[in-house]
């Protein structure tokens, strides 16, 4: 599946592995299209305990990926 869906073999095959080698992949994506878009990006940073401290792009960011698994 990994291989179908970035087009090359993984380098491991640990579950943990890939889902490290997809945190960074995300990771240069957000960072690539902040740049993209010129929204200022400082990281992926959110406090579940206190969500009203966040920046407007982390939150929005968690509504997305909640609203991602709860679709799945």
């Amino acid at each position: 599946m990994y291989a179908m869906r970035f087009d090359e073999v993984p380098p491991q095959r640990d579950l943990d592995a890939l889902r490290g080698i997809e945190g960074r992949r995300i990771k240069e994506s957000y960072q690539r299209l902040s740049e993209q878009y010129g929204i200022a990006w400082k990281g992926r940073d959110y406090d579940r305990e206190h969500p009203e401290h966040n920046d407007v792009i982390n939150q929005s960011l968690n509504h997305a990926a909640t609203a991602m698994y709860a679709a799945g």
